[in-house]
């Protein structure tokens, strides 16, 4: 990493594929001068860690899918407590619940991991320079509605005991344990999954869980259906 950074956009790359970070941060370095990597970190735990040693940067490079901290509470909680900071997602989902989720969250920015490193460093210039990043990700309408306030509630918004539930189920567990676990009857944890079921637009359990995974709710391996 260079170490003048007078001039310098700086950035963080937070994202659990360390050998992404790795590589992104090292061509970022070495190829573009104007910008400068702070740090690297696996999720957004580690992300708040090093902020308070390394400092606050303009922009922060996120996955969405990562644990303990996943996306959309990092961004929530950069949101909070650094708000000139500006987030781009970079992430390989395509799932527009996710991308609307980000948006709701504080995200002003979106590119795919397959892109170009070159457009990678193109978009932290834009969100540095404008706040802003936009492609086929979202519409102008969706950003201004989310800069505004204005988006419905989403995936990002489900209560605690509800993703708990669904944590979960994705791990194997029957509705009878998850109940057991939570204390509280078979039929709750059954209204629970009905609400994520219509919250994610599908009708069974497998679906359930592929989507949680596919908008980067579900860092753990998929499990056995249980449906209700």
């Amino acid at each position: 990493m260079t170490t003048d950074q007078t001039a310098h956009i700086t950035v963080a790359l937070v994202d659990d594929q360390t050998p992404i970070n790795r590589y992104t941060a090292s061509y970022l370095d070495n190829y573009h001068q104007d910008l400068h990597v702070l740090f690297t970190a696996k999720n957004g735990l580690e992300m708040t860690e090093q902020i308070g040693i390394h400092g606050v940067p303009q922009v922060v490079v996120m996955d969405i899918r990562m644990h303990p901290i996943n996306g959309f509470e990092a961004c929530r909680w950069l949101t909070r407590h650094h708000p000139g900071t500006r987030v781009l997602v970079y992430t390989f989902s395509k799932e527009k619940q996710a991308a609307l989720g980000m948006l709701r969250s504080g995200a002003r920015g979106f590119i795919a991991k397959s892109s170009d490193t070159d457009d990678l460093a193109d978009a932290i210039r834009a969100m540095a320079s404008t706040g802003r990043y936009l492609n086929t990700w979202v519409t102008e309408a969706e950003l201004l509605a989310a800069e505004r306030g204005q988006l419905a509630r989403g995936i990002d918004d489900i209560p605690t005991v509800r993703l708990n539930v669904l944590y979960l189920l994705c791990e194997g567990h029957s509705q009878k344990e998850i109940a057991a676990l939570h204390n509280t009857s078979i039929y709750t944890v059954r209204d629970h999954i009905r609400e994520l079921w219509n919250t994610f637009g599908v009708i069974d359990n497998p679906a359930l869980i592929d989507r949680a995974h596919e908008c980067g709710l579900i860092p753990i391996k998929p499990c056995k259906d249980n449906s209700p």
